[in-house]
């Protein structure tokens, strides 16, 4: 055999080899990645449960707010949820199992322009004429329920003003909303949507048990 043979050979050789190596090496990857995945995770609700912070600027009047919400429902006080692909639980705090969310879900919002209290980061720029009393005041919420591809809009049953009455001037309302969430499984994802007087989305809190 040729020398020019050899050297042919070898390098489809080694051509092979490095693929076999890229291969074995995405499957290790792959495999590493899936172990994290399944890793399971271990929790227990304490009520009320934060759901986050959101920064704006009102345009043109250039004032800065925030939201920020949270569950109120004394139902989540003490569940305790294992997230596990194999086997997922979620039991009340006497251990009996819980499979579906409270009849009824109470969120707390509150939308402030007070200084000081306002979530670092660069806040998100909406436009209104309207002054910041009556802006805060407009606020609007709705719930969507999402199921795999599924997805149900629940308006609320209740918004109630707490806090500072309404005839008052002042730059931070606070809301509690409540939700009929009755036969919801816990494995729905809830997305709780603020909405602005005109009726833009300002922004979504979310909600995951499993």
């Amino acid at each position: 055999m040729s020398q020019g043979s050899n050297s042919s050979s070898m390098r489809k050789h080694a051509a092979r080899l490095a693929l076999v190596i890229i291969a074995l090496t995405s499957c290790y990857a792959a495999a590493a990645q899936l172990a994290i995945v399944e890793q399971p995770s271990e929790f227990t609700f304490q009520a009320p449960v934060p759901l986050g912070a959101e920064h704006f600027k009102l345009l043109p009047s250039k004032r800065d707010f925030h939201l920020m919400a949270s569950v109120e429902t004394e139902a989540f006080d003490g569940v305790h949820v294992l997230r596990s692909r194999a086997n997922p639980s979620v039991t009340r705090p006497d251990g009996t199992p819980m499979s579906s969310y409270p009849e009824s879900l109470q969120f707390r919002v509150t939308a402030s322009a007070l200084k000081g209290d306002a979530p670092i980061g660069e806040p998100t720029k909406v436009s209104s004429e309207t002054d910041m009393n009556q802006y805060l005041l407009g606020m609007r919420f709705r719930l969507k329920v999402f199921r795999g591809i599924n997805m149900q809009m629940v308006e609320p049953t209740a918004t109630q003003l707490i806090g500072v009455p309404p005839d008052q001037l002042f730059e931070e309302r606070v809301y509690r909303v409540t939700f009929d969430t009755r036969d919801v499984p816990l494995d729905a994802r809830l997305v709780l949507e603020v909405l602005a007087p005109d009726g833009e989305r300002l922004c979504r809190f979310h909600l995951e048990v499993l």
